[in-house]
């Protein structure tokens, strides 16, 4: 009688474990699952386009430092972004970006999915021109930290924006910050030489955000200046 209660006390023991065990994975479970894990940080250089060279398949690019750098298009480089049709991220190659997108079921070519209108034959070179000037571009290299080897992947990220800058001496972020809210900024970064500007967004940046910037920096003495013409300064 004595060794039968104490196997069912024994059991009963077990089963208690066991159910605590359950409750405490289901519990873990629930609490790793409700932490708010931020996405990790693309990658590639923060650049903007300066100027393309169609004739022989180059872009200029700056950074918030330095001076423009040029790197080769091949057909087979990849433009990244987000489709403004199904909001997904999206990637396709620089040679069969004027195909119909195959990412969602919109009848688009790929390069109006990044940009939504894109004048000429739709080439990687037409959507880079059609994107709002300053939007940034992810650019990572054939070789990293090699612009000469040749671009291999472009990322369109349309949460920050980097503009050129002329002015008689550098702003502070102090007297930018209320110019940048303006437009839906968050935050702004002054370059080294004060040349160059660099803007975190809450929303898309826009044509019409750029105008509206720029005019605002107009008027404390701040010149944008992206150059006029299509080709490469240079």
């Amino acid at each position: 009688m004595n060794n039968g209660l104490s196997r069912n006390r024994w059991i009963a023991r077990i089963g208690t474990a066991v159910t605590l065990l359950i409750l405490g994975c289901t519990v873990g479970d629930f609490q790793a699952g409700a932490v708010d894990v931020k996405p990790a940080a693309r990658p590639g250089v923060v650049s903007t386009l300066w100027a393309t060279q169609k004739d022989v398949s180059k872009v200029t690019l700056i950074t918030l430092n330095g001076e423009p750098t040029s790197a080769s298009v091949q057909s087979e480089t990849l433009i990244a972004g987000m489709c403004v049709h199904c909001n997904l991220m999206m990637e396709v190659s620089a040679g069969q970006i004027a195909k119909n997108c195959k990412r969602c079921a919109c009848s688009s070519n790929s390069a109006e999915c990044f940009v939504n209108k894109v004048s000429g034959k739709k080439s990687w070179a037409d959507l880079l021109g059609a994107l709002p000037k300053g939007v940034t571009l992810l650019a990572e290299y054939t070789e990293p930290g090699k612009p000469e080897s040749g671009l291999k992947r472009l990322t369109i990220d349309s949460k920050t924006a980097l503009l050129p800058i002329k002015c008689a001496s550098p702003p502070s972020t102090d007297a930018l910050a209320p110019l940048v809210k303006g437009v839906g900024g968050t935050t702004v970064e002054v370059g080294e030489d004060g040349k160059r500007l660099l803007i975190h967004l809450k929303s898309d940046w826009t044509q019409d955000k750029e105008i509206r910037l720029e005019k605002l920096l107009a008027q404390s003495g701040v010149e944008v200046v992206f150059p006029s013409q299509k080709n490469d300064p240079k």
